[in-house]
C-alpha cells in the first residue's frame, strides 16, 4: 500500500531519482566565434572587417585646392527622369535629385568636393568641377 504524505509534511527524497549532469553537459562548450545577426538571410556571409583608417589630417591640404591637383571622385548617376514640370533630373548617389544650373557638394574621405551640374540628358549628365576643400 502506499502511504500519502498529510498536508503540511514534507516528504523525504527517498526512492526519488536524482538528476545529475551528464558527461557531454559537464565539458565547456566553447563560445560561439560571434553571434550571428538573426535578420541576415540564412546564405548571407559578413565580409571580412576592414582596418580603420588612420587619420590622415596632416596630409590634408589647408586650403582649397585647384581643380587639377584633387583626386575627385566620380559621381555615381542612380537615373535619370523626368519632373513634373517636364524637365530632366538626375538621381546622384549621396547627393540626390539634381537638375541643371545646381552646385552640388560631394564629400568623401575628409574632403568636400563641388560640382556645378551644367546639363542633364536622358544619356546622362554634364558636370563642371569647382573645387576640393578638407571637410570640417
Amino acid at each position: 500500500m502506499l502511504a500519502i504524505p498529510a498536508l503540511g509534511q514534507q516528504q523525504g527524497n527517498a526512492g526519488k531519482p536524482v538528476l545529475s549532469p551528464s558527461p557531454r553537459a559537464a565539458k565547456a562548450s566553447p563560445a560561439p566565434k560571434e553571434l550571428r545577426d538573426p535578420f541576415w538571410p540564412v546564405t548571407y556571409v559578413k565580409a571580412a572587417e576592414q582596418a580603420p583608417v588612420p587619420d590622415a589630417g596632416s596630409t590634408q591640404p589647408s586650403a582649397a585646392t585647384s581643380v587639377g591637383t584633387a583626386n575627385w571622385p566620380a559621381l555615381n548617376l542612380k537615373a535619370t527622369m523626368k519632373n513634373p514640370a517636364g524637365k530632366t533630373v538626375a538621381i546622384i548617389e549621396g547627393v540626390g535629385v539634381v537638375e541643371a544650373g545646381d552646385i552640388i557638394n560631394l564629400k568623401k574621405e575628409g574632403m568636400i568636393y563641388r560640382y556645378k551640374i551644367e546639363a542633364v540628358t536622358d544619356k546622362g549628365l554634364n558636370y563642371q568641377k569647382l573645387d576640393a576643400r578638407p571637410a570640417k
